[in-house]
């Protein structure tokens, strides 16, 4: 899945719906705004700079931020490959249950 890089001109309100595991890394920066009102039409660039970072602060943030979101995604691609591997469990409970009834008879 190919998702869109975070940059510093994104809302932080729609960032952090759309990935919420953004929120930690804005936190650890000193960055609050995640529930602030003001993340609704604020960029990550206009909150970082009234917190006081500089713009190595910032590309470093967003570094973190993007990281975040795709190790989440790498997370999920991984374990959707293991499930295709998992005995389909509608299939197994009709054989243990077909198994029953043979024995049973």
């Amino acid at each position: 899945m190919v998702q869109k890089k975070i940059t510093r001109d994104m809302l932080i309100g729609e960032v952090v719906r759309e990935h919420p595991e953004t929120a930690l890394v804005m936190v650890s920066h000193g960055l609050h705004c995640v529930g602030c009102h003001v993340a609704a039409f604020e960029t990550i660039e206009q909150g970082c700079r009234g917190h006081g970072m500089n713009d190595e602060q910032i590309d470093q943030m967003i570094k973190e931020m993007n990281e975040a979101v795709e190790g989440l995604d790498k997370a999920d691609e991984v374990l959707g490959e293991m499930a295709k591997d998992l005995p389909d469990v509608a299939e197994y409970n009709k054989n243990l249950k077909e198994k029953k009834e043979k024995k049973e008879e």
